[in-house]
């Protein structure tokens, strides 16, 4: 099951992948393994840390709930 942040959101936001998993629910781990086999919101990495837009993470969590 995916949780959805109340908070208000800005859609070029950039989130460490910390805060997909609190946002998501889901453990830091779990989204890595995601990442790997291509699934999951789209992630990407800049400067060795792996980051995700909140638009992608919000729109992959719509289709999730479909």
């Amino acid at each position: 099951m995916v949780c959805m942040d109340v908070r208000p959101t800005d859609p070029g936001e950039i989130l460490s992948i910390q805060q997909v998993a609190e946002i998501t629910g889901l453990a830091v781990k779990t989204l890595r393994n995601m990442r790997t086999k291509g699934e999951g919101p789209p992630m990407w990495v800049l400067r060795g840390r792996v980051r995700c837009y909140r638009s992608d993470l919000d729109a992959w969590i719509t289709a999730e709930r479909r």
